[in-house]
């Protein structure tokens, strides 16, 4: 199934503790609404979160093993929809706070690892993210340095924003609405900074000056080769609407 039609399936029995299994190679996979029914009521398990373009949002999923089925399974009748499509029903329900709680963990366990990648390979490619993804190199290789309790909440928030960068710039090239992909960027690129500030100027001067001056300066590439990505893309749709026009 593609992942228009998952959606639309889990869409479709939104109001229901119907739980669809996807069976992709030797592993059964669940997506959205299925997969946090099975988070709360079987297993806390991880969570990946990753923006699929065909359908302009983010999709979240778990999975396990066909093999372990048996033992996640258990309790439950199973029926088959179609050869890779399967199903249960039960009374679990959706509460929109918990909803939110899922998401919001989902986004916390991918940031590390999958919001490095760039959704489409050519974006890696690009200058900027070259960037950002030097950056947020860079500052988990300083957080890893930090451990003093008091200096650990600025640690680790600097690592967590230039993973959002990253993510980000991603976003920007693989997304419609580029003027809101720009605006979360220059907002994490600013919060990075902040934090940056407090790390090198409070009283303990966890980082030295040069190292605050080189990852403020790539922050600050960042932000300026987003602005003029937009500009210049504004300026074109400008030239093509005038174009038209004349036409």
């Amino acid at each position: 199934m593609s992942f228009k039609d998952i959606t639309e399936l889990e869409d479709e029995w939104c109001g229901c503790g119907r739980v669809f299994l996807h069976l992709q190679g030797g592993f059964y996979v669940l997506y959205d609404r299925s997969a946090f029914l099975f988070w709360k009521n079987v297993s806390s398990m991880k969570l990946t979160m990753r923006f699929v373009k065909s359908i302009n949002r983010e999709i979240v999923k778990l999975g396990f093993p066909k093999n372990s089925a048996e033992k996640w399974l258990y309790g439950h009748q199973v029926f088959n929809m179609s050869d890779n499509v399967l199903y249960f029903d039960t009374d679990w329900t959706v509460d929109d706070e918990e909803y939110m709680v899922f998401l919001d963990t989902a986004r916390m366990q991918t940031k590390a690892a999958d919001r490095m990648t760039p959704t489409v390979s050519v974006i890696a490619g690009q200058p900027v993210y070259q960037v950002a993804k030097a950056l947020a190199l860079q500052c988990k290789e300083v957080g890893r340095n930090i451990f003093k309790p008091d200096l650990y909440p600025y640690g680790n928030n600097m690592k967590e924003l230039s993973n959002d960068i990253c993510y980000y710039v991603g976003r920007f090239y693989d997304n419609d609405d580029r003027k809101q992909a720009a605006a979360d960027i220059r907002e994490a690129c600013l919060r990075l900074e902040h934090e940056l500030t407090m790390l090198s100027e409070g009283k303990e001067h966890t980082l030295s000056r040069n190292t605050y001056m080189t990852l403020c300066d790539m922050s600050n590439s960042v932000r300026g080769q987003i602005t003029a990505l937009v500009l210049s893309g504004e300026r074109k749709n400008r030239e093509k609407e005038n174009t038209q026009i004349s036409e």
